[in-house]
C-alpha cells in the first residue's frame, strides 16, 4: 500500500530487499527520504539502532506502520526521540487499504485510525452480533474494494450481505478509532485499554 501511494504521488521509491540496521545499508544519505513505511518490527529494531541513518537523516517527516498492532512505547519514543510522527495504516490483500490513523494524539497511537472513504466496518461476535463500543470483536469490512474472491478457489469471500471477515480481533472506541489486537486464531490474550 506504502508502495503504491508513493507511486502515484510521483515519488521515488526505494524498495530493500532486507532491511538491515547495520551502517552498510547505505544509500539513506543520498535519497533524503521523507516517508519511511515499514511493520512495527522494524521500528523497534531501528530505536534499538539509534545510529541507522533512518533514524539520523533529518529529511523523514512521516513513519508509516502497517502490517501488524504498533506497540504505544515505539510510536511515543519515535515522536519523542526523533519528532516524527508514526501514521498507521490498517488493509489487506483482500481489502486493500481498511482504515488509517492520520492525527497524533497520544491517547491513541496505538488505534488503526477510522475507516477511510468508502469503507464500512463492524466489529462482530462468533454468531455476527455487533459488539458494543470498546468490546473486543472480529473485524469485518464491506467496500467495494473487497475482492470477489481468491484464483485458485470456488466462492465469494464476503457473505450474503457483503462482509468480508478480516480475522483479526480488535474494538472501537466512543471516538470510532479502531484498535488491533490480534488474530483470530492466536490464542489468548490480554486486552489492556489504550
Amino acid at each position: 500500500m506504502g508502495l503504491l501511494a508513493g507511486i502515484q504521488a510521483g515519488a521515488t521509491c526505494r524498495v530493500e530487499r532486507l532491511f538491515r540496521t547495520d551502517a552498510a545499508s547505505g544509500g539513506w544519505e543520498a535519497l533524503t527520504p521523507t516517508v519511511l513505511v515499514g511493520t512495527p518490527g522494524i521500528y523497534e529494531m531501528l530505536l534499538a539502532h539509534p545510529d541507522h541513518p533512518a533514524l539520523r537523516s533529518g529529511s523523514i517527516r512521516t513513519y508509516l506502520s502497517s502490517g501488524s498492532a504498533l506497540k504505544a512505547e515505539t510510536a511515543t519514543r519515535l515522536w519523542e526521540e526523533h519528532g516524527v510522527q508514526v501514521v498507521q495504516v490498517y488493509g489487506m490483500m483482500e481489502t486493500s487499504t481498511i482504515a488509517a490513523h492520520l492525527e497524533w494524539e497520544a491517547a491513541s497511537v496505538t488505534s488503526v485510525g477510522h475507516p477511510v472513504q468508502g469503507v464500512e466496518v463492524r466489529l462482530v461476535e462468533r454468531g455476527r452480533e455487533e459488539v458494543a463500543v470498546n468490546q473486543l470483536g472480529e473485524v469485518e469490512v464491506r467496500s467495494r474494494a473487497v475482492s470477489p474472491g481468491y484464483l485458485d478457489r470456488s466462492g465469494p469471500l464476503v457473505d450474503e450481505d457483503g462482509w468480508f471477515a478480516t480475522g483479526d480481533l480488535g474494538r472501537r472506541d466512543a471516538a470510532g478509532r479502531i484498535f488491533l489486537y490480534r488474530r483470530r486464531d492466536e490464542g489468548s490474550f490480554d486486552l489492556v485499554a489504550a
